[in-house]
């Protein structure tokens, strides 16, 4: 297979034959942020030069054992060998202040028990040449674990290359795809659910106005893409209604991909910035533990609804039952504490009065 790379430091762009054949029409890239929307440095510790990354290496997998020398394409390199062990990088991220990124590998430590193996080949003007990874990646369900070997050599030092990075229009973002892989959904990803610093708190009635009249902004924006998306909904359900084996898997395909782009996918982007605007309000001290649990609540349910969007997108049937149950947790967990916060508005009930997400 033949991939064409292009990235920032937070986004890693891709596309081929073979993946393009797998998205929705019209979107030529995958996108992937490797790093779950951080930077680099702050999810490795690597600050791009050598001794960051040998310093990296020792900090998180233990001593760094030098392997020699060896020729690499004619020239000259000492390789070394460490490993990364995550639980030890997350303590790390823990004690630099960074708590959301160090939750996240905790997480992937539990699916990921293995080191990660690493290896360096550094020239002698302490310029790697070149690294090579190797772990074992996780499967969801009872599918077999993948062992992943990759070689990265580094060459033509000094370029500056002109990147052009592709338009939103013509991208697929995998990223939350490959949460449900992780089961990474911690609510953190959605952006600062915490007010500015030296924010006076409201009190307990100001706290409810504003919380209330939040939520009934985002749910008057919401209300109309439920009307507009009614076609596409009735589409789906009828194929539902005569079963999927009576209708062709592209019908089947394009039914959940037009639900997920004419519902889905603008309720969360409708939602993510009303919900940023609820974690800028500051609750009276006596409230703010379980305001806080509100806000991590929903923003976990906003996670999960956005890997539905997307699982909707691809019609990937499996991800989207398993998306199923986490996502009324969420939603549970999220109304219990509106409840006793008296935020009422803010609370999502489904048809029959059970606990929904707050998407």
């Amino acid at each position: 297979m033949e991939v064409e790379a292009v990235g920032d430091d937070r986004i890693v762009y891709v596309r081929s034959e073979e993946i393009g054949a797998d998205l929705p029409p019209g979107r030529k890239w995958m996108a992937i942020k490797p790093w779950m929307g951080r930077t680099e440095a702050t999810a490795m510790a690597g600050n791009g030069d050598t001794e960051g990354t040998l310093e990296m290496l020792g900090a998180t997998g233990g001593d760094v054992e030098s392997l020699g020398e060896e020729q690499l394409h004619g020239i000259g390199t000492e390789r070394y060998r460490g490993s990364i062990d995550l639980h030890r990088h997350a303590d790390r991220l823990a004690a630099a202040g960074e708590g959301a990124a160090a939750r996240q590998y905790d997480r992937l430590a539990e699916e990921m028990p293995e080191p990660v193996g690493v290896e360096v080949w550094i020239d002698s003007h302490r310029v790697i040449r070149m690294m090579r990874m190797t772990m074992t990646l996780p499967r969801s369900g009872e599918t077999a674990a993948v062992s992943m070997d990759m070689r990265m050599e580094f060459s033509h030092f000094g370029v500056a290359p002109k990147v052009h990075l592709p338009s939103p229009a013509h991208t697929f973002d995998a990223t939350p795809l490959a949460r449900i892989e992780l089961g990474l959904f911690d609510g953190h990803s959605v952006g600062p659910l915490s007010p500015k610093p030296g924010t006076p708190p409201l009190t307990a009635g100001a706290l409810r106005h504003r919380a209330n009249a939040l939520c009934a902004g985002i749910l008057k924006r919401v209300e109309p893409l439920e009307r507009s998306s009614k076609p596409e909904l009735e589409t789906l359900e009828r194929l539902v209604e005569r079963g999927f084996d009576n209708a062709g898997p592209d019908a089947v395909e394009k039914a959940f991909r037009d639900v997920g782009y004419a519902l889905f996918e603008p309720v969360v982007q409708t939602f993510k910035p009303g919900l940023l605007r609820l974690g800028r309000l500051a609750p009276p001290p006596e409230l703010a533990p379980v305001y806080r649990r509100f806000l991590l609540a929903t923003a976990r349910g906003t996670e999960l609804f956005e890997a539905t969007a997307r699982a909707y997108e691809v019609a990937d049937f499996s991800a989207i039952q398993k998306l199923r149950a986490p996502t009324e947790r969420a939603g549970d967990d999220s109304d219990a504490a509106a409840r006793s916060l008296g935020i009422e508005r803010c609370i999502a009930e489904d048809e029959e009065g059970n606990g929904a997400t707050s998407s």
